[in-house]
């Protein structure tokens, strides 16, 4: 990789905010093991590696600021 390239590729791993809320729903104990959100079906179970690793990756790379 060329260093030109770091930025662009760091970009491309962003998450966007709304999967970042997303996982953050998943990962909140509070929530129930299933729910709906965004008209989508959510169960715990089945999702919990898909959060962790979005927050991961938000933390490394960051969100999108979509009003940018």
């Amino acid at each position: 990789v060329h260093p030109n390239q770091i930025a662009v590729i760091e970009r491309a791993f962003r998450v966007s905010r709304d999967e970042h809320e997303m996982a953050l729903k998943i990962k909140d104990p509070a929530m129930p093991a299933v729910f709906r959100a965004s008209g989508a079906m959510c169960e715990k179970a089945v999702h919990e590696r898909w959060a962790a690793n979005i927050t991961a990756r938000a933390g490394v790379y960051g969100i999108v600021d979509e009003d940018a």
